[in-house]
Formats: C-alpha cells, sequence, structure tokens
C-alpha cells in the first residue's frame, strides 16, 4: 500500500510539486489518490479475506481466532500506509532519486517478501490444507480449476488499470490547459 499511494505524487509531480501552494488536505487529487488506493488495495484485500481468510493471514494462524479488533486495526494500518505514501514522495519529489530509491526499496521489499514465502503464496486453501499439503495451487493449467481469489485479483487489477487510465487522462488534460 505505501507504494501505491507513492503513485499519485509521482504521475502527478506538477501538482504535487509545490507543496506550499496549499495544504494537501485541499487537493482534490489527493482524495482521488486514498480513494484509488482504498478501493483497489484494501477493497480486493478484503474480498480476497472474505475467500480465503487463511490464505491472506498466510497460514500463520487460523483466522477464525482473529479477533475484530486486530481486523480494524489492519484496515487502519492498509489506510495508513496508504497516506504514508503519499506524503512521503510527495515530500521526495523535488529529490527525484531519493524518491525512485525509496519506492525501490518499498518494492523491493515487496518482492523479497513474495520469493521468501512463496509456497504460502501460491497455495490457497485453509490453515489445515496448507498443513496438510492439500492447499490448491493458484494457478492451474485447467482454466476451471483457477481459484476464485485469482479471479478476482485479476478482475480488480484490470479495472484498476483501467480507473487509472481515466484518472491519468482527466488531471493530466486537467493540468495542461
Amino acid at each position: 500500500m505505501f507504494a501505491l499511494g507513492m503513485l499519485f505524487p509521482m504521475l502527478f509531480a506538477d501538482r504535487f510539486r509545490h507543496p506550499r501552494r496549499g495544504l494537501l488536505f485541499k487537493d482534490e487529487l489527493f482524495y482521488v489518490g486514498l480513494l484509488f488506493g482504498s478501493l483497489f488495495g484494501y477493497g480486493t484485500g478484503v474480498v480476497c479475506y472474505q475467500m480465503a481468510p487463511d490464505w491472506m493471514w498466510m497460514y500463520w494462524m487460523d483466522s477464525r481466532l482473529v479477533a475484530t479488533p486486530v481486523l480494524l486495526y489492519l484496515a487502519a494500518a492498509y489506510h495508513l500506509s496508504l497516506f504514508a505514501g503519499i506524503m512521503t514522495a510527495r515530500e521526495l519529489l523535488p529529490y527525484r532519486s531519493g524518491l525512485f530509491a525509496m519506492l525501490g526499496v518499498s518494492l523491493s521489499g515487496a518482492i523479497l517478501i513474495c520469493i521468501v514465502f512463496f509456497d504460502r503464496i501460491w497455495h490457497i486453501g485453509s490453515t489445515a490444507q496448507f498443513q496438510q499439503g492439500m492447499a490448491r495451487p493458484m494457478l492451474n493449467w485447467n482454466p476451471v480449476a483457477v481459484h476464485p481469489v485469482v479471479i478476482a485479483m485479476g478482475i480488480a487489477g484490470a479495472m484498476a488499470v483501467f480507473v487509472l487510465w481515466i484518472i491519468i487522462r482527466r488531471f493530466k488534460l486537467q493540468t495542461n490547459v
């Protein structure tokens, strides 16, 4: 979510470049970025959690044992991470190398986590299924056997790209006038 938050200031640097021009909270694009991250970052996570809650915990715990306050805390952490990404990128815009370094570190960390825990990410099921080696692989040669989580993430990804394209066109055209 941090890297996703960095996306909007990077795409619309001309809008975010002058922080003294006004408060960030008065900028329409700030709210568009938060909404985009909430829908496609957090929203996709919620949908996946409904479909495969143990997988979302990467099988470290049984999702039925997680207390509601923990879920509320994580929902807040998702949004705070998104907000922190927006704020960090906004402050680093004058320092392009620092901005790309921070984005690189953020994405490298995410990729490293995916590599280290590949087995837990690749297999979708319950904690018991994973421990018994019965969890289904994320992708399969049989298209009918593709897990619904993968389909949901694919649809969300395609929608995110389309919505991002619309946002870029709207705000780029608006700033070029």
